[in-house]
């Protein structure tokens, strides 16, 4: 009984630090805050924007 649990803990480990590195956190944060979302979206679609004629100028 107390090998299955112990395999079960470090089975749990492995998952919760798969979760952190697929950064599913932020996802979630960024759905639960959709204006947070629209002007993360806005500032990347300026950059890009901006980023083309900049690079064309110098």
């Amino acid at each position: 009984m107390g090998e299955d649990n112990r395999k079960t803990e470090e089975l749990l480990n492995k998952v919760c630090l798969q979760l952190e590195k697929s950064r599913i956190g932020d996802y979630v944060d960024l759905m639960q805050n959709p204006y947070r979302m629209i002007a993360l979206n806005f500032f990347q679609e300026l950059q890009e924007d901006l980023g083309l004629p900049l690079v064309l100028l110098f």
